[in-house]
């Protein structure tokens, strides 16, 4: 368990645009820690047989933001990190290119 912080931070947010790989790994690095965890997802050029362009995200954000913490809280109680950051992004992604 990282313990080093006597404050945790959490941090749930909805992202319009980009999210930065290295915005998220910059906040939640602490060299106390041991891992971290980073999902990095793209838009590949096809899905049942026919091409894809784009793929829009889109979410009831109230609900998104209060799912985001409870998992956040949950992961916290369990492994304790000092820190979590759980952004989510609502947009076009653009070209599978």
């Amino acid at each position: 368990m990282c313990m080093t912080a006597a404050i945790e931070v959490l941090v749930v947010d909805v992202e319009r645009g980009g999210i930065r790989a290295e915005d998220a790994l910059g906040f939640v690095s602490d060299p106390s820690c041991g891992g971290i965890t980073l999902f990095v997802g793209r838009v590949r050029d096809h899905s049942q047989g026919r091409q894809v362009n784009a793929v829009l995200y889109d979410m009831f954000e109230p609900l998104t933001l209060k799912v985001l913490e409870v998992a956040a809280h949950e992961a916290q109680v369990q492994w304790g990190p000092p820190a979590s950051s759980s952004p989510t992004r609502v947009d076009t992604l653009g070209s599978a290119t």
